[in-house]
Order: C-alpha cells, then structure tokens, then sequence
C-alpha cells in the first residue's frame, strides 16, 4: 500500500495524516532491510505497532503494552507533531 491509497475513500481530513503515518510505519515494521522499532523495555518482544490513541499514532508493544511517541522521520508532511523539540540523531529530546 503507498501513502496514497486510501482503501475506505472517505478518511476525515484529521484522520488521514495518522493514516499516512500508520502506513509508513507498517511498510516499515516489514521491510527485512531495516531494523523494526522494538520494545523499550525488551527487545525480544514482538515489533512494536502503531495505534491511534489520544488523537495522535504511538507506537505499542503487544507483549507488555510499553508504548512511546513515534519517530520523527515517520512524521513529516503530515499534522502530528511532537510537544518539543528532538535531537534528529536518536529521536529524543535535547538535554
């Protein structure tokens, strides 16, 4: 599925940019040529996966419900943004 499709046709516009980001995310979490996003808390658990809570796409571990903000590099073009600014290295906030 490309960022594009639109499999319902009818998203509201809110909603389509966390559609955008869940996809990119999925298309990531499968491609065997980059390291998937893991559990903070254990990275032998399964591969963490996009849900939409609070009107914003975290990312949640199924075996423990560990769950974090998603990665800048998933978020661009689209309207989610983080609350600060991040360090573009590792994803975090600066010290």
């Amino acid at each position: 599925m490309t960022e594009t499709e639109n499999p319902s046709g009818n998203f509201p516009p809110k909603l389509e940019g966390a559609f955008v980001v869940m996809c990119r995310i999925c298309d990531h979490q499968v491609t065997h040529m980059l390291h998937p996003l893991t559990c903070g808390n254990d990275s032998s658990h399964a591969p963490l996966f996009p849900v939409y809570r609070e009107a914003r796409v975290m990312l949640r571990c199924v075996d423990c419900d560990y769950t974090q903000e998603v990665p800048e590099m998933f978020l661009c073009g689209t309207e989610q943004k983080r609350a600060g600014p991040v360090d573009t290295l590792n994803g975090l906030p600066p010290r």
